[in-house]
């Protein structure tokens, strides 16, 4: 079984990927994982933070990517372009 690891925002990324995604992928083998971003349990945190936890994903095995609101995001927090 394939494993997915999407890092989301909140709890509405949260329930979209438990209601719709996993149900969806796990007929074809492919495991979905959504955990809340950590350093912040909910809500969105500079690129640093998560660019760092993404990378601890990586060494899971698995495919990893986010699932962000990126409306409002502050300059200061310096997400890429």
């Amino acid at each position: 079984m394939k494993r997915v690891i999407i890092i989301c925002e909140g709890p509405t990324e949260l329930e979209f990927c438990r209601e719709i995604l996993q149900p969806y992928f796990l007929p074809k083998n492919i495991y979905i994982d959504s955990p809340l971003i950590k350093a912040s349990k909910g809500g969105i945190v500079k690129w640093g933070t998560l660019k760092k936890e993404i990378q601890n994903y990586l060494h899971q095995n698995a495919i990893v990517t986010t699932l962000i609101d990126y409306y409002g995001i502050p300059d200061s927090y310096n997400y890429p372009a």
